[in-house]
């Protein structure tokens, strides 16, 4: 059995700036996955951003705001301090 693992800390600074606005800091990677953390400043908007093939997991760390659930929604919801999943997008 390999017990081997890796840590790392967050970045003091962003790696990249994703297609939606946010800065990325990536984190760890594995063959089938990866994971990196995702900062919008207070006061900015993200733009509205659809997946035909990756799935998310988001945890909110810090802050409240809107979500919505898909680029054409009416309404949205709020979120602070919660966990929730965006599915891939069948258009």
């Amino acid at each position: 059995m390999d017990e081997r693992f890796d840590t790392m800390q967050l970045p003091d600074e962003p790696d990249a700036a994703a297609p939606d606005g946010s800065d990325v800091r990536e984190l760890l990677q594995l063959a089938r996955g990866s994971m990196a953390h995702f900062e919008l400043g207070a006061g900015r908007v993200s733009r509205a951003v659809a997946h035909r093939s990756v799935e998310e997991i988001w945890y909110i760390l810090n802050g409240n705001g809107q979500m919505w659930p898909c680029p054409q929604a009416v309404t949205s919801r709020r979120i602070r301090g919660a966990v929730l999943n965006l599915v891939t997008t069948s258009r």
